[in-house]
């Protein structure tokens, strides 16, 4: 738990809080994070809709583990104990992708609020990092300069570091179209990450990326 996270009894900052955290974010995340319990992807759905609270008659987007799990259970068909409750909350919370938003007293005790850590979450799998572009390229460009097929083989590394950082714009500016549609998407309860996948590989023909790649392509004579 962090030490800034609000402790008391104004319920306010429950509220307050959606409107206060990144529109969008873009985070490194392994897919097995989300997909190896459908329930990891199911709570980041419940915290972007939100519930309507009782006390205020308003929606919010901060919901202790209980309100959650009732959650799961009564739209998603997703039965846990409390404990796996907790655990699904921690590996998101460690993923970067909810956090720990306030802890409220409510009858002698403190409960813990959790939301998301920006209105939109995209996620990017840390399997295509810089680190490992560069590992992948180079062993096909040692094994270009062993064939002869690159004249200059130094001008050639430069690809990855391009590509990565290429490949991070782009997806920036898609998440930022998909933002500026958010009505419509919303309107239609459409899954954003379905259509950001989508968008991923629709923008993989885009001029800039077929510029940068296809020299390498004819050197290999592919």
């Amino acid at each position: 738990m962090e030490n800034d996270v609000y402790r008391g009894t104004e319920r306010s900052v429950l509220f307050q809080y959606w409107e206060e955290i990144p529109k969008s974010k873009f985070l490194d995340v392994s897919k097995d994070i989300l997909s190896s319990h459908p329930a990891r992807a199911s709570i980041l759905r419940i915290l972007k809709l939100g519930i309507n609270d009782e006390i205020e008659d308003s929606k919010r987007h901060a919901m202790n583990a209980s309100e959650i799990r009732k959650q799961l259970e009564e739209n998603h068909s997703i039965e846990l104990s409390q404990t796996n409750m907790y655990f699904h909350l921690e590996i998101l919370d460690e993923a970067g992708l909810l956090i720990p938003v306030a802890q409220i007293l409510q009858k002698r005790h403190y409960i813990t609020y959790y939301g998301r850590s920006a209105q939109y979450l995209f996620v990017r799998d840390p399997v295509e990092r810089l680190e490992t572009l560069q590992r992948r390229f180079s062993q096909l460009f040692d094994l270009m300069e062993v064939i002869g097929a690159s004249p200059d083989i130094d001008e050639m590394r430069t690809i990855p570091k391009e590509y990565h950082t290429l490949k991070r714009k782009q997806e920036e500016s898609l998440g930022d179209w998909l933002v500026e549609h958010e009505d419509a998407i919303d309107q239609q309860g459409l899954d954003i990450s379905e259509i950001f996948e989508v968008l991923k590989m629709v923008d993989s023909v885009n001029p800039e990326f077929v510029s940068l790649l296809d020299g390498v392509r004819r050197m290999l004579n592919l």
